[in-house]
């Protein structure tokens, strides 16, 4: 968690820095496929920092367990952070934009396809594009694809309950991502 602390502390003395707030623009944003996900709890702030450029920080949270202690029991648990840096060629939270990102990730799921369970962490990198449609003045409807890679630690277990371990171990991660949220700007 100190490296989460590390990256945090950077990302905030940069946006500090970047220009005058006077100029800076603020939205936050849900993701409706998140939520469609098990009921992921999400959110992500955006700061307007030039006219061409926002840092994003967001986070999410799953603490759901279905059917506990039964046969059937399965979970989808997660809680993740990201931050990153999206470049707009019109302007800020208008058109199309280009992001790079960085992604903490702590997971523990299954028995929902089969009776495997996976348990790790991982740190991603993450390139997506999308578009982010004005519906009002301060209302915008954001459509966004990308893809995160990088290395996860992880332990697989026989079923949700049993503890018994079939494989652990690290290796590199490569997730797609869909993204369909409404961003409100705060000013």
């Amino acid at each position: 968690m100190g490296n989460m602390k590390n990256f945090i502390l950077v990302l905030v003395t940069v946006l500090s820095v970047s220009s005058p707030l006077s100029a800076q623009r603020l939205g936050l944003s849900s993701d409706a496929v998140d939520l469609m996900t098990f009921g992921t709890l999400g959110i992500e702030g955006s700061l307007g920092i030039a006219q061409h450029f926002s840092a994003d920080l967001g986070g999410n949270y799953d603490p759901w367990t279905f059917r506990e202690g039964t046969e059937d029991q399965f979970q989808a648990k997660r809680r993740s952070f990201w931050g990153g840096i999206r470049y707009w060629p019109w302007h800020v939270f208008s058109g199309f934009w280009f992001k790079g990102s960085g992604r903490w990730i702590e997971y523990n799921w299954g028995g929902i396809s089969e009776r495997s369970t996976e348990e790790g962490r991982a740190w991603m990198g993450g390139l997506s594009l999308g578009y982010s449609y004005m519906v009002t003045d301060r209302v915008n409807l954001d459509i966004g694809t990308g893809l995160w890679l990088g290395p996860k630690e992880y332990t697989v277990y026989e079923c949700p309950r049993c503890g018994r371990i079939l494989e652990e171990g690290s290796k590199t991660w490569m997730v797609p991502d869909l993204s369909l949220s409404v961003q409100v700007i705060l000013f």
